[in-house]
């Protein structure tokens, strides 16, 4: 089942994660690995993470803020990193590994 966060009472599902959330997701990481991300920093870009994971004008940082609890917020960030990481990894599977032939 998909991530789910309730804004204002309504319920809203996240959608299939795009190349666009990867990308961040990986620059977040990278920052994190390397220190570059204070506490307040953190925060922020983790909520920036799931504004564009939901894809839903309803769920802004200031929504996120307002209806969300900090334990809800690492409940959704940890499942969103092991979700797209899994998504990622089923399909990097499918890719041969072979030398395909040449033709001639």
């Amino acid at each position: 089942m998909n991530p789910q966060i309730i804004i204002n009472g309504k319920k809203i599902t996240m959608p299939k994660p795009k190349i666009k959330l990867w990308r961040q997701l990986i620059k977040f990481m990278e920052q994190q690995r390397r220190g570059e991300l204070g506490e307040e920093q953190m925060l922020d870009e983790m909520t920036a993470l799931i504004v564009v994971a939901f894809n839903h004008p309803d769920v802004t940082p200031e929504a996120i803020e307002d209806n969300l609890d900090f334990e809800g917020l690492v409940e959704i960030f940890t499942y969103l990193g092991e979700w797209v990481s899994q998504m990622v990894a089923n399909k990097m599977a499918q890719i041969p590994n072979g030398v395909t032939p040449a033709r001639i």
